[in-house]
């Protein structure tokens, strides 16, 4: 485990009013839950010697906790120790996103220019890795609006307004400080001599918030924190911000401004800071964009947004969301805030963003596009972390409806039609909150019938050829235990995966040899439509939703349709001859997919397997060493069967 993993888990199992279970822990740090039994019983000597143990029985109703032995070495570990290991992890240069924060931190604090060869000798790295670290940042910036200007023999230095500035430089130090919502700043060694003055301005924030009535959440309030240390730090250096008469004048009349102008009296009584129309506009500009919105408060402008965004999602993905008012309310709720961001040119940080992209990646597609709607409305691009709001949004919309989704049935029986019938009332009676269609057939029927129309069959005969769907095996009489057994089986028929891989040897290929990413996608669809019969529209669908955003995770490529596309599941795996660059990193491994929804919820085992491979680098090591399909299925194998011990 990291240093940053294990204070996620202290804090976790301390705030936890119950026992974590096992899984639960492995969720929140994001490994197997096999490996973290296992991680976790080689550190039980070093949290013994700094005075604590994490214990506990796997089981129903078990699970960890800690057990403080030695208060003060406990605290000492917890306080100081984990923090400063953490930062000596986030510093190592040996990691390309730790190379990139610190490029953006050496270009952010200095207003000269920089010879880039002599980056590159400090960061001790070859040329062409500072080159690709230099993409990285320069992207970051664009972000911002922040430009990079080179100039020969001189080097390079941004080029940016005030504002856009200390927006990029607070989400720089807001990434390395990391989360935490009971203490707000997470143990910022980062800043050991201004501790005091980060804490003095977020009791200032929260004194004032508090007097004026005025909600913020536990992350807005760091947020705004550094925005106001940044902001204090550039008026003592002569960097004031710049802020057009127009917005200025909106921003005046602003409800925010009693309370920032209170903000503003304290600060400068504290910190003898003058703050200037301008500043105050700017504190002005972050309460209104933070500011957590309430549900009379929305408006028909925001209704309109919201009903687009339904009609997208239910015309791509088949959600049908129209009638969902608490959705709707919750998506109303975020948008109003937002649209105040978008005025301003900013952005709500969002720590669990790229968490969100991985383990939702299904809900993230869905606020992608649904988003498209407030995009195409108001000129503007949101940024990742925006979208990952509402991705979370959607995926609890999402699983709502999985849980309430009524099944459809077919009952097989051989005993004639008035046992059918009768079977027919019976299951009519006991499961009409769970059922939406309810046929019969007999045996010999069974061949000529559409299995695809439903969830399940239940026989009393038995069937034993193998179909894509359960069969059941039932009595022909209901009795109490004849409607037990069958409520369990409709419960389980979420849970139950089928016994057969998600892929396909025939749409398994190793020997493709690409230039670029589109080259890829193109040679992979031709491939698969050699064996399946695609959509005429499946390539542009694939490449429609990278365009919209990659779908890279470091090594692995996760290629997929923009929606719903055709009436059949498709997985195919391409482990490339070379690697091909893809979005500004090489990948060799490929999985395209176009899936039901349906496949969805029958298969959690594929998707935690996608997720596994994009966090174990090793993995990926293996199938593009070994690139075979029995070499691959032994790799889906292997991480199933873990999962299940």
């Amino acid at each position: 485990m990291t240093s940053e993993q294990i204070l996620i888990l202290i804090d976790s199992i301390q705030n936890s009013q119950m026992p974590l279970s096992k899984d639960k822990c492995s969720e929140l740090l994001g490994i197997p839950a096999a490996t973290f039994q296992k991680q976790l019983g080689s550190l039980r000597s070093v949290f013994e010697e700094n005075g604590f143990r994490i214990e506990g029985k796997t089981g129903y109703g078990n699970g960890y906790r800690i057990y403080v032995d030695d208060a003060a070495k406990y605290y000492e570990y917890r306080d100081n120790i984990l923090p400063k290991l953490r930062l000596a992890e986030i510093e190592s240069l040996t990691s390309q996103k730790n190379r990139v924060r610190k490029l953006i931190k050496i270009f952010l604090d200095s207003d000269d220019y920089i010879k880039l060869d002599d980056l590159a000798d400090e960061l001790m790295i070859s040329k062409s890795q500072f080159n690709k670290d230099l993409l990285e940042v320069k992207q970051f910036f664009q972000k911002y609006g922040i430009t990079l200007e080179s100039k020969p023999h001189y080097g390079s230095k941004i080029v940016a307004d005030e504002i856009a500035y200390r927006v990029a430089l607070t989400k720089t130090l807001m990434n390395e400080i990391g989360v935490d919502e009971e203490n707000g700043l997470l143990r910022p060694v980062f800043f050991e001599e201004e501790k005091d003055m980060l804490e003095d301005i977020r009791k200032i924030i929260i004194d004032c918030a508090k007097e004026y009535d005025f909600a913020l959440t536990d992350l807005t309030i760091q947020n705004l924190t550094l925005h106001l240390y940044i902001a204090i730090k550039r008026i003592n250096m002569g960097r004031p911000v710049d802020i057009d008469k127009i917005l200025m004048e909106k921003l005046l009349e602003e409800n925010e401004r009693p309370l920032a102008a209170r903000i503003a009296h304290i600060l400068n009584s504290k910190y003898g800071i003058s703050f200037n129309v301008e500043e105050l506009c700017y504190i002005i500009m972050h309460l209104s964009a933070k500011k957590i919105a309430k549900e009379e408060s929305i408006d028909d402008e925001v209704m309109e947004i919201i009903d687009d965004m339904f009609h997208r999602v239910k015309e791509r993905f088949n959600y049908d969301f129209m009638n969902n008012l608490d959705l709707r309310i919750t998506l109303g709720m975020h948008t109003i805030p937002l649209l105040k961001r978008i005025s301003f040119h900013l952005v709500s940080y969002n720590p669990l963003k790229e968490e969100i992209q991985q383990k939702y990646f299904r809900a993230y597609d869905v606020a992608l596009w649904a988003c498209k709607a407030i995009e195409e409305k108001f000129d503007c691009e949101l940024k990742d972390d925006e979208i990952s709001y509402y991705a979370l949004h959607f995926k609890m919309a999402i699983d709502n409806l999985k849980a309430s989704d009524k099944k459809n049935i077919l009952i097989v029986c051989s005993s004639g039609r008035a046992t059918s019938q009768m079977l027919r009332i019976n299951f009519e009676k006991s499961f009409s909150n769970q059922l939406n269609r309810i046929d019969t057939c007999n045996f010999f029927e069974l061949a000529n019938i559409n299995l695809k129309e439903y969830d399940c069959v239940f026989s009393t005969v038995p069937i034993k050829e193998k179909y894509d769907i359960p069969i059941f095996k039932i009595k022909s009489f209901f009795d109490v235990s004849n409607i037990n057994s069958i409520s369990n089986m409709l419960n389980d028929i979420d849970k139950n995966e089928k016994e057969d891989y998600p892929f396909s040897e025939k749409l398994f290929f190793n020997d493709i040899c690409a230039v670029d990413r589109q080259d890829v996608l193109e040679q992979i669809c031709q491939r698969i439509s050699k064996e399946k019969k695609l959509p005429d529209n499946f390539l542009q669908s694939v490449l429609e939703r990278e365009s919209m955003q990659a779908t890279r995770f470091e090594y692995v490529a996760l290629p997929h349709t923009n929606g719903v596309i055709g009436d059949e599941n498709i997985i195919a795996v391409a482990i490339l001859k070379k690697p091909v660059d893809w979005n500004d990193g090489l990948v060799q491994l490929v999985i395209l997919s176009s899936y039901r929804d349906d496949f969805i919820k029958n298969n959690d085992k594929f998707f935690s397997f996608l997720l596994e491979i994009i966090k174990q680098s090793k993995i990926v090591k293996n199938i593009v060493g070994n690139p075979t399909y029995s070499n691959f299925i032994e790799c889906y194998k292997k991480f199933v069967e873990k999962g299940e011990k």
